[in-house]
């Protein structure tokens, strides 16, 4: 199984739900597998034949899960329908059950809550990826890419459908493949897919625009790689020995320039697959290649629609300048498109809201303005500015262009970054965050404890106008904000698989009466379950 980043990048409660991820993976990995080899033994091509009814008509698989849901079930289907029986309710692995939300820690004084939420976000978007790798390679190594039928994943309310014969996503192969009553479909590669293979297939979709996509490639001696930001395309190969002499071939591709889709995607997916016919293995990218391509103004210009080539050079040579040509990349990149509402994250000290990136015309005027009122060194240019009129600088003339804060009111002047590349790939959205919120969703009762000992007001409107009664998920925590007078006459009872008679209880204890608190569906719920029989008499189904 593909492993998350260093544990040292997340939170300690997403250490734990890690710990918890791998172990129900691991339980339902010998699940998965049975029922996958049951299903391709059977309904294998060859095999269709030799069934009876609707089953010998079968053309494609079909791997379904909700929106969001981290949960899959099997179904196949015909021409004209989906089979019903075996399929319909055949549900792939057990429903993962998250583990308790309860950390009991300390809140250190220095941790930085936003990178925590922003954590989160990270966590559960690789959370998904793992769960689309473990899935794939299990059907992988059952044969079920060679089993002659079409099989897909499919999401509801999205257009993501992940392909288990031609091993990509859908929007990224060139020519989808339309299956037919008695045709094969056959797997396109030459041979299977390392783990490796089948997970960079996988996170292709969650590519992000404003970084660098990489795939690269070895046979024996040699080497070939292509990469991707946002509409161009770089592609080399040669012998390793000399990696560092070979040089990038740049294409740029001409579609719309709102759509980041999939136009350079497909030109990847493509060329993945004829490295693996070509007898290429993928391999992790060595730090030490050249992650850029050729400083060519001339390819970047003709990629804008806001800028010529003399408006640059003209500026250039009025104010005797030279714009770094990282930044003039991502000012060209990023033309038309929304980048304010960010914020910049240097350390836990250092948090930057930048409310707008200046675009050309603007940098210019801004350059223009700063000589009038000659309070910033000409040395500097503004690119950005926060929501104070505080203005985010690039020091020009320089082999590396570092990066700076200045603050109108003092006119001081801080470095924040070395390395203006470093400063794009540390900048975020900016996220909402309550730190209270954050440790009650955890189940953090050591904090909310001594919150409460300072005088902490447990009836405080935290998130959508809710307390922390109502967004409390351990039973400790519903406990002790019940013995400080937490109002409950906006609580509702948490989910479902989350209810235990402990939780029920404490909630009786302190008076709450739980028959108002459920809906009819959680009454009968509830009531099908022997656990929760000595609730039956306050529990009144109507």
């Amino acid at each position: 199984m593909i492993k998350l980043h260093e544990k040292e990048t997340y939170s300690q409660y997403q250490i734990l739900e890690l710990e918890h991820w791998g172990t129900y993976l691991k339980e339902n990995t010998a699940i998965l597998t049975e029922k996958f080899k049951k299903i391709i033994e059977k309904y294998n091509f060859e095999n269709l034949k030799n069934l009876e009814g609707e089953e010998k008509d079968i053309i494609r698989f079909e791997l379904f899960h909700g929106s969001g849901s981290l949960d899959f079930t099997f179904s196949a289907y015909t021409e004209t329908n989906e089979l019903s029986g075996f399929f319909k309710e055949l549900y792939l692995f057990p429903e993962y059950i998250p583990r308790e939300p309860y950390c009991n820690f300390e809140y250190p004084e220095n941790l930085d809550v936003y990178w925590e939420r922003y954590k989160d976000y990270k966590f559960y978007d690789e959370q998904r990826n793992i769960l689309f790798t473990w899935l794939i390679e299990i059907w992988h190594k059952c044969g079920g890419h060679r089993c002659g039928v079409l099989c897909g994943t499919f999401e509801n309310n999205a257009a993501k459908v992940f392909n288990l014969t031609q091993m990509h996503w859908q929007n990224y192969i060139e020519k989808e493949i339309e299956p037919q009553k008695g045709v094969r479909v056959d797997y396109p590669l030459s041979r299977d897919l390392t783990i490796q293979e089948i997970h960079s297939r996988v996170l292709i979709d969650e590519y992000n625009k404003n970084t660098y996509l990489w795939r690269y490639y070895e046979k024996n001696d040699e080497f070939a790689e292509i990469g991707l930001f946002r509409n161009y395309i770089v592609r080399r190969s040669g012998g390793i020995k000399n990696f560092d002499e070979v040089p990038f071939s740049t294409q740029i591709i001409k579609n719309d320039y709102y759509d980041f889709g999939s136009i350079p995607r497909e030109q990847i997916s493509n060329f993945c697959d004829d490295m693996v016919n070509n007898g290429y293995f993928e391999k992790n990218r060595p730090s030490e290649y050249p992650k850029m391509i050729d400083e060519n103004l001339d390819w970047l210009i003709s990629y804008s629609k806001f800028i010529t080539k003399d408006e640059v050079i003209n500026f250039q040579k009025k104010e005797k300048v030279v714009i770094p040509f990282e930044y003039l990349r991502f000012l060209i990149l990023n033309e038309g498109v929304n980048l304010g509402n960010m914020v910049f994250r240097k350390d836990k000290n250092t948090s930057i809201n930048i409310a707008m990136f200046y675009s050309f015309k603007e940098m210019m005027q801004e350059r223009q303005s700063q000589i009038e009122k000659g309070m910033i060194s000409l040395d500097y240019l503004a690119i950005a500015e926060d929501y104070s009129k505080n203005l985010i600088l690039i020091r020009i003339g320089e082999s590396k262009s570092s990066m700076y804060f200045w603050k109108k009111n003092t006119n001081e002047l801080e470095k924040i970054s070395d390395d203006f590349d470093f400063f794009i790939d540390n900048l975020h959205k900016k996220y909402d965050f309550h730190p209270k919120l954050y440790h009650i969703e955890k189940g953090n009762v050591f904090m909310i404890r001594k919150w409460i000992t300072e005088g902490w007001d447990v009836n405080e409107k935290i998130s959508n106008s809710s307390a922390a009664i109502d967004l409390s998920t351990n039973d400790e925590m519903t406990e002790l904000l019940l013995q400080h007078g937490a109002d409950t006459s906006q609580l509702k009872i948490k989910p479902l698989y989350r209810i235990k008679p402990k939780y029920l209880q404490i909630l009786v204890n302190y008076g709450v009466d739980i028959n108002l608190k459920l809906s009819y569906h959680e009454k009968v719920e509830l009531l099908k379950n022997d656990d929760f029989k000595k609730f039956h008499t306050l529990i009144q189904i109507k």
